[in-house]
Order: structure tokens, then C-alpha cells, then sequence
């Protein structure tokens, strides 16, 4: 079985080897399913990009949500440490 890159990049030689085995086969329906075939690969190929984007924005948003929370609690620490630090310079003065 030929390869279709071999068919593509040799055509006349397909076509030649083809009429000496007295072959009639038309590769006008070839060129047709090949295009159609590398018609649908770009449309994958566009869709795995988007796919990717996609997946790479979800991952950012999820960092950005982690580092929401984890700066929320990190306030939240350091407000406690704020009231124990107040809390412990009273507490000296007595």
C-alpha cells in the first residue's frame, strides 16, 4: 500500500504505475478524501489549541483562586498576630 505523501508528491509516477498494471483507478477521489482528511487534522489541530488555552486559563484561575484564599487566611493570621501582640504588650505593662 502507498503511502498518501507518496501519492501526493508523485502523481505521475502513481498514475503511470497504475496504467502499466491496467489499473483504471481515478485519484480525483483520492484528492478528495486526502483533502478532506487534512481538513479535519487543522480543524483537530485548532481544537486541541483551544483545548490547551482553555486548560491553561482554568489552571490560572485556579491559582488565583488558591492565592485569594491563601491571602485571606494570611490577613486573617496576621490580624490574629496583630491582637496577640497587643494582647501580650498589655499584659507586660502590668
Amino acid at each position: 500500500m502507498l503511502e498518501a505523501r507518496f501519492i501526493r508528491e508523485n502523481r505521475e509516477k502513481v498514475q503511470e504505475m497504475l496504467k502499466n498494471r491496467n489499473n483504471s483507478l481515478d485519484l480525483s477521489e483520492f484528492d478528495r478524501l486526502d483533502a478532506e482528511r487534512r481538513e479535519i487534522l487543522s480543524e483537530v489541530e485548532a481544537l486541541k489549541r483551544e483545548r490547551n488555552t482553555e486548560s491553561a486559563k482554568i489552571a490560572q484561575f485556579k491559582k488565583e483562586k488558591m492565592l485569594r484564599k491563601l491571602s485571606k487566611k494570611w490577613g486573617l493570621l496576621l490580624q490574629k498576630l496583630k491582637n496577640w501582640m497587643q494582647s501580650w504588650r498589655k499584659w507586660k505593662k502590668k
